[in-house]
């Protein structure tokens, strides 16, 4: 299973009674759209008094770690009274001290990793090439073609006039491609989520320039998800 990228922060005993599948549902003021996993900070905000109805003592509990994960399948509710719908709890084997500053309630975890462009490159090099076309405007036959191209001169000035010498990664890469079609091509290579791909593309249709359709497609599909498809974990290990 991957490791899920955002960590929602839970006072306890919420979190440990969401963890014995006790807590089906959060309450929440605000409205989320996020469906899928997630991991379950046990927040060190002062614990509320529902420990004398689990007959429990706080200092049982650990707080200030991820202490598992549960999915997040439904929200309902109205302005101000929401209800998150959680389901499948998983204890972690062991609490885990997160690397970033935990925030009130959601946060990255962990610290993202970085990935050279050679690195980039060696991924890029296995995945499954698109169908070649020839056009005499480009020099060029596929995007897989266009992609190791444009990378092998990534260190140089380019066509665009890139300022050389300067250290850029392959995040840095994805957030700087203008051409949509690339960045169409690579999500679905790399494998990202047929049904993403599929939204993806919807949005990227419904702006005109180039610059606004890449724009699109990295709001669906940030680095993050890419690089997750590409290594199998969020961030290259």
């Amino acid at each position: 299973m991957n490791k899920p990228k955002l960590a929602l922060s839970i006072k306890q005993p919420y979190a440990e009674m969401i963890l014995r599948g006790e807590k089906k549902v959060e309450y929440r003021t605000s409205l989320t759209r996020i469906r899928e996993r997630v991991y379950i900070y046990a927040s060190k905000t002062k614990p509320e008094e529902d420990f004398e109805v689990m007959e429990a003592h706080p200092e049982n509990y650990p707080v200030g770690v991820l202490v598992g994960t549960v999915e997040i399948t439904e929200c309902t509710g109205k302005q101000g009274d929401f209800e998150w719908h959680l389901s499948k709890p998983e204890r972690l084997p062991k609490p885990q001290i997160p690397e970033n500053r935990p925030l009130p309630r959601w946060f990255h975890p962990f610290k993202e990793k970085n990935c050279s462009i050679l690195e980039f490159i060696r991924a890029i090099k296995k995945l499954p090439s698109d169908e070649a076309v020839d056009d005499p405007k480009v020099w060029y036959k596929t995007q897989k073609e266009h992609w190791l191209g444009w990378l092998k001169e990534y260190d140089g000035p380019g066509a665009n006039g890139r300022i050389p010498g300067k250290e850029r990664d392959a995040r840095f890469a994805y957030n700087h491609i203008v051409c949509h079609k690339m960045l169409l091509w690579i999500i679905e290579a790399a494998g990202v989520s047929p049904t993403l791909v599929k939204a993806t593309r919807r949005a990227a249709q419904k702006v005109d320039s180039m610059q606004q359709k890449s724009a699109a497609i990295r709001k669906h599909v940030p680095w993050a998800v890419l690089a997750e498809a590409l290594w199998g974990s969020a961030e290259k290990e």
